[in-house]
Order: structure tokens, then sequence, then C-alpha cells
């Protein structure tokens, strides 16, 4: 299993790159190896606040004055 992530800054907003490359079915013998890399890796990432709410997700398009 591999787990890919990139973060880059660009006016103060990360752009996250997240990847999960998993050739490996999941299934009740693998689930906790899976959760636990998924979870390092949003964690490392920084997109647990996404997740659990405390953080508010930014909008799907760039506000106008954002695109000159």
């Amino acid at each position: 299993m591999a787990l890919i992530g990139s973060n880059q800054q660009s006016n103060n907003t990360p752009i996250t790159s997240f990847t999960v490359t998993n050739p490996i079915k999941r299934d009740r013998s693998n689930y906790m190896i899976w959760k636990q890399q998924v979870l390092s890796s949003i964690r490392g990432n920084g997109l647990e606040g996404y997740i659990d709410g405390s953080r508010i997700c930014p909008g799907q398009f760039l506000p106008p004055e954002a695109r000159s």
C-alpha cells in the first residue's frame, strides 16, 4: 500500500493532492492497517479539520477577484 500526498501554498490557501494507491481489496482482515495509513495521510496533510467539521471547506470555485 502506498499513500501519496503533497501540499503547496498559494495565496495562503493549501492545495492538496491526495492519492491512495492500494492494489489489495480491503476486508475485515486488513481494515485496521488501511485505516491507520489513511488517517496518517489525512493528519500529515492537515485535512482532519475538514473531516471533523472544525474547519470550513473552501468553495468549489475561486471568487472572481482571485481569478486574475
